[in-house]
């Protein structure tokens, strides 16, 4: 019985990680324009190949989290749009870099007090939420979280979880650079001959 569960458990970690590099090899030298479809489509593998329910991808506009890459399974809705006031504890875990995970939403500190009655309004009964960065700074959250019931995240989870967050920082790093220079060879006008 115990050799069964540990074959099975070893597919279900070979299957991810083959996930974790297709994905991975995905973003590579992917067109900036086509970095938002393939975060989603991403997203979706992630969340069906461990049995998630949802999960949101929010970026940073000022000191603005606003959720531009969302998935849930059917039956549930997307994330909801929440400010930094719905969740000024898991917002200052983030924007200073902390990732933030609970098994259940009591888990919370005392601190988080408005935080755990956003969470019961919004959905996530389970949650894992990575900080984005890139070049030193946060750049935004990728979340995936469990609405049917409370879940445990064990630690090689949450690391191969972490590695994908870490993927959809460089591609949203190099599709804003990409951007970015695109738009300034434009305001400069046409090269001078």
């Amino acid at each position: 019985m115990d050799r069964k569960r540990d074959e099975e458990a070893l597919n279900e970690q070979l299957a991810f990680e083959t996930l974790m590099a297709d994905v991975s090899a995905m973003f590579i030298n992917l067109p900036a324009n086509q970095v938002d479809g393939q975060i989603k489509e991403a997203q979706k593998r992630i969340c069906e190949a461990v049995d998630l329910d949802r999960s949101s991808l929010a970026q940073v506009q000022g000191d603005v989290f606003t959720v531009t890459h969302s998935w849930a399974r059917g039956g549930f809705e997307p994330a909801p749009p929440v400010t930094q006031q719905d969740l000024p504890w898991y917002a200052r875990m983030l924007l200073g870099g902390q990732r933030v995970t609970f098994a259940r939403i009591d888990d919370l500190p005392e601190e988080a007090a408005k935080d755990k009655e956003s969470f019961r309004r919004y959905g996530p009964k389970s949650n894992v939420t990575f900080p984005l960065s890139a070049g030193g700074r946060v750049m935004g959250a990728l979340a995936f979280g469990v609405l049917r019931e409370e879940r445990t995240w064990p630690p090689r989870l949450l690391d191969r979880l972490g590695l994908m967050a870490q993927v959809f920082a460089n591609a949203l790093a190099r599709a804003r650079a990409d951007e970015s220079l695109h738009t300034a060879r434009n305001k400069s006008g046409p090269p001078a001959l």
